[in-house]
Formats: structure tokens, sequence, C-alpha cells
């Protein structure tokens, strides 16, 4: 393998990494980036274009876009952070930051049996005691 090949793969590689860590990259920003990196020689847009393709397929880029639309799925369904967590096979964690970006409230239920929009709803003593 060319040195020139080995270079752009580990280029690759590290942009990969970093994205899959943030998630939160978008075209634009991989774009900057990639044009201040000394280490890339050739700059054409083709060529950034090309890169960026390539560190999206590498970090399973398109995998998490789908995940996370299938998280919000679940999360309209009204599932839980660690029920969605067991479904995606993630921390409960992952799922809490997820949601907190999105500005989403939390589907967790303090009481049981009734729903956040139940809350409220039998407010005479006699009503709550019978459940």
């Amino acid at each position: 393998m060319k040195p020139k090949v080995k270079r752009v793969q580990a280029i690759i590689k590290d942009y990969a990494s970093i994205i899959s860590t943030d998630g939160n990259v978008n075209d634009n920003e991989l774009k900057e980036w990639l044009l201040l990196d000394d280490e890339i020689e050739n700059k054409s847009t083709k060529n950034i274009e090309k890169l960026i393709n390539e560190i999206k397929k590498s970090a399973g880029y398109l995998d998490r876009m789908e995940l996370s639309s299938q998280r919000m799925s679940l999360y309209k369904q009204g599932l839980t952070d660690n029920e969605i967590a067991d479904i995606q096979e993630v921390t409960p964690m992952a799922i809490y930051y997820w949601r907190k970006i999105r500005g989403l409230k939390s589907n967790y239920v303090k009481k049981r049996g009734r729903k956040k929009s139940d809350w409220g709803k039998h407010t005479d003593k006699k009503s709550r005691m019978s459940r």
C-alpha cells in the first residue's frame, strides 16, 4: 500500500472517530475541518466531498441517523429512557443525552399505572384510595 493511501486512510479513521464521539458534526463543519487540515494535499471540492462520504461511512454515521429516527419513534410512543436503551442496546445515559440535546422531556412516570397526563385528574381522597 502506498504511503499516500495509508495517510488518507489514517485521516479518515481520525475524523470518523471524532464524529462517532461527537455525533453533532454536519457536513459543512467537517468540510471546514478538512480544508484546514495540513495533511490533506488535494483540497478540491470533489476530493473533500469524497473524504466526507468516506468518513461518514467509516463512522457508521448513516446507521446512527437510522438509530436516531427509531429512537424518536420509540420516544413518541411513550417509552422511557431505560426501555429505549434496552431496545437499542445502548446505555440509558446515551438516551438521556440524546433527549436533552433535543429538549425532550422524560417519559418516565413517577406514579405506577398512570400517565403524566392523568396526574391531578383524581383530586378527591376517596377516588385515590380506591385505586
